[in-house]
């Protein structure tokens, strides 16, 4: 199990990518799923993957987290309508650097979030 794609800022994985037919109806959602499920199986990846996007009928982000306890967790998507502008080199790294956050509401739980 691997993403389909994975966007490297100096060989370290920040987005990653999935994609679905855009011709299929609600095809968004198997891409989300598809990233919940990598963080599950795949946590180590996560330490570093700051967002992932779900490009099926609709285009939308997602906040990334590894999930090393392996529990469904509530998530958020955000629709963007140029999902290539949101790829350029600088919008990724204005959204990393301005648009992500960090909080631990509770001692042992971190929680992400990313500005929509």
């Amino acid at each position: 199990m691997k993403p389909d794609f994975t966007i490297f800022i100096n060989g370290i994985p920040v987005v990653i990518i999935e994609a679905k037919s855009e011709s299929v109806p609600f095809s968004h959602f198997q891409a989300l799923k598809d990233i919940r499920t990598y963080e599950m199986y795949s946590p180590d990846l996560f330490r570093f993957v700051q967002f992932g996007v779900a490009y099926g009928d609709e285009k939308l982000y997602t906040s990334t987290l590894p999930n090393w306890d392996k529990k469904d967790r509530e998530s958020y998507s955000f629709n963007w309508d140029d999902i290539f502008d949101l790829l350029k080199p600088s919008r990724v790294v204005e959204f990393i650097k301005y648009f992500i956050f960090f909080w631990r509401p509770r001692e042992g739980v971190k929680k992400k979030l990313m500005a929509g």
